[in-house]
């Protein structure tokens, strides 16, 4: 068999560099030293700044860490690097206190058999959960990258630019080049941006972080002298797991959720009037989802759903609530979910001022969402008071005592603080912790009068590790497509990084669930949008979800009642990786997901034989224990018996 003579020599570079230790120093100024081959790599400990130097070839980077409307710097390291050395690997570890009350943990590791240097950084939240976001950039500027998909591909400097993640890249600048290995997206900055050659992004890019979990980024760098060495950087890593997607920190999951819900594969939602929830409705639409998240108390309706063999759970907030006066008078309705919320008179805060969340100014917070949508009555309250508290689970005793199957609790994460100086029974206490503390409330309450009754929450933008123990379900919203445009929510490696950060919590019992929206999504497009978005959610264990917008679509119903039928029952293993893309087995099919831009034939081994049913496709046959999918750039399949 021929071998090219630039591969046979980066094959004999590589195998050198493994009889080179790897080693971790650090300099008397407190600065951090791993060394691999000629890859050297300092991280600073005034400010968390990385240099790559091989020979006089240098790469910096820095961090870019959102604060407000600001952005952050780390403090200088107060302690001297923690250093490992072992015959295999080495590595340096720093830890920078970051304002917000958090910390940057980044650790900096070589090994022995790869030719690059590996970078991990770690946000922490100490104290309250909320939103980060932060990236690292690189002063190596160009106009040209490698990878594996092209020899070159130029781009444009004259702005910016996010650009997917690959297994890697080789950006060539003055006789050399820089080889990256990303986890997620990464990009370039404008020419004026010089200190901004390339930018390379967290895993997610954003994400709310819960107390004491940490928003992470993870990279390998080397300096190499054409695109095949970067090839190499990139196969010899692959060989040692590196580069590593970090994983969270222990949890307490708390008890398991019922088998029940467990083997729910899709649900849906349906916010409408009492008078929407007809026989027709509930036997044409809703029967065909074995669990419904809504939002009217009528004990007909819920009766009508029981019938058929739907779970109902009832839709309940009190990190907002309304205030009719304020409301009529601002021009604004009492909307229909308002009035038909069971017990709404006991929360309504036209009678309860002292349960308005206030701002430093000590005026009345609005909601956000309120703001938008022309209800100036909605205000965030204040989860302190006791006689609030009172009414929440007052509300939820009452939706229980009428059956329903448990409560679907919004707004699950994070709320404004309340600056009143009305009674806050402990002063120490958020108004996030307050609210953590009712939902805990809640949970016992539900699990006390049945332990088959659920909670699932809606912690918009991230799960939160620490809600496990007093919940059943956590909902990601508008993942992998959202409401205000076609664009992607989220890329495929954060949606791999839900699979595996999650693993633990659907081995503990515990249910993600997927709302994914379709209605932006053009009629060409929306079936792939669709299959891709349901079996990314299937590769990572969660109960998937599309708000019943397929089937709002004349065109798209079919394929909605199609999806809807499937079940494809336990998983037969973990999702794996065939040639480019992803595919698990289940007991009764498959999924599969092509994350990217190009198409591509998936040929996967299955247990199932005959013909097939191909959700949105028509049928496909098994022959001697393989299916083979021609799938469309971006796209998902679900493969089922018939």
């Amino acid at each position: 068999m021929a071998v090219r003579q630039g591969s046979l020599l980066l094959l004999l570079w590589v195998s050198a560099l493994s009889a080179q230790a790897p080693s971790a120093t650090a300099a008397a100024n407190g600065d951090a030293m791993v060394v691999c081959g000629q890859q050297v790599l300092t991280v600073g400990h005034a400010d968390a700044g990385l240099e790559l130097r091989r020979g006089d070839r240098v790469a910096r980077l820095r961090l870019s860490i959102l604060q407000g409307k600001g952005w952050a710097t780390p403090q200088p390291c107060a302690e001297p690097p923690a250093l490992t050395n072992g015959p295999e690997r080495a590595s340096a570890a720093l830890s920078f206190a970051v304002a917000g009350d958090r910390r940057l943990e980044l650790e900096a590791t070589v090994q022995r058999d790869v030719p690059a240097v590996f970078v991990v950084s770690r946000l922490r939240r100490l104290g309250e959960p909320g939103d980060d976001y932060y990236y690292w950039s690189c002063d190596w500027a160009t106009d040209r990258f490698a990878s594996p998909e092209a020899a070159e591909t130029p781009f444009d400097r004259a702005h910016w630019e996010t650009l997917p993640a690959r297994d890697w890249l080789w950006l060539p600048h003055g006789g050399a080049g820089l080889a990256l290995l990303p986890t997620n997206t990464w990009g370039h900055g404008a020419t004026q941006a010089a200190e901004v050659g390339c930018f390379i992004q967290a895993l997610p890019r954003s994400v709310q972080v819960g107390r004491g979990d940490s928003h992470d980024a993870s990279f390998g760098l080397a300096i190499v002298d054409e695109a095949d060495g970067a090839r190499a950087c990139a196969a010899a890593a692959e060989a040692h797991g590196l580069p590593v997607v970090p994983t969270g920190p222990p949890v307490d999951y708390g008890q398991p959720a019922p088998d029940w819900l467990r083997s729910v594969e899709q649900y849906q939602l349906y916010y409408r009037p009492a008078a929407q929830w007809t026989d027709t409705v509930v036997m044409s639409t809703l029967a065909r989802y074995p669990l419904i998240l809504g939002s009217t108390p009528d004990k007909a309706a819920l009766d009508r759903c029981h019938r058929a063999g739907i779970k109902v759970l009832h839709y309940v907030t009190y990190t907002c609530l309304l205030d009719t006066a304020r409301q009529v008078a601002g021009g604004g309705q009492v909307y229909s979910e308002w009035t038909e919320s069971i017990d709404h008179e006991t929360r309504d805060l036209r009678d309860h001022p002292d349960w308005i969340c206030l701002d430093a100014d000590g005026q009345p917070q609005r909601d956000a969402w309120g703001k938008e949508h022309g209800h100036p009555g909605l205000l965030n309250t204040c989860l302190h008071q006791p006689g609030l508290r009172e009414a929440a689970l007052r509300q939820v005793k009452m939706l229980l005592e009428l059956g329903f199957d448990g409560v679907f609790i919004d707004l699950a994460g994070p709320t404004p603080e309340c600056h009143g100086k009305h009674h806050h029974p402990v002063p120490a206490l958020t108004n996030t912790a307050a609210w953590e503390q009712l939902q805990a409330d809640i949970y016992r309450l539900v699990k006390a009068y049945d332990p088959q009754r659920i909670v699932v929450q809606n912690t918009v933008t991230g799960i939160m590790g620490d809600h496990w123990r007093y919940c059943d379900a956590q909902m990601l919203e508008g993942r992998p497509f959202g409401y205000d445009s076609a664009e992607a929510t989220a890329t495929w490696a954060e949606l791999n990084w839900l699979r595996l950060r999650q693993a633990d919590a659907v081995r503990a019992g515990k249910v993600p669930i997927v709302l994914t929206a379709l209605g932006k999504q053009p009629l060409d497009r929306v079936a792939d949008a669709a299959l891709y978005a349901y079996a990314s959610a299937r590769l990572a264990g969660c109960a998937w979800a599309d708000n019943l917008s397929l089937d709002e679509r004349a065109e798209t119903r079919p394929l909605s009642i199609e999806l809807a039928a499937v079940r494809l029952g336990a998983p037969h293993g973990p999702a794996e990786r065939v040639g480019g893309v992803t595919v698990r087995r289940f007991e009764r099919g498959l999924v599969v997901v092509n994350p990217g831009a190009s198409p591509a034939e998936a040929t996967v081994a299955t247990d199932l034989a005959g013909a097939l049913n191909d959700v949105g496709h028509g049928t496909v046959a098994a022959a001697d224990g393989r299916v083979t999918l021609e799938m469309a750039p971006q796209s998902g399949r679900v493969v089922s018996a018939r």
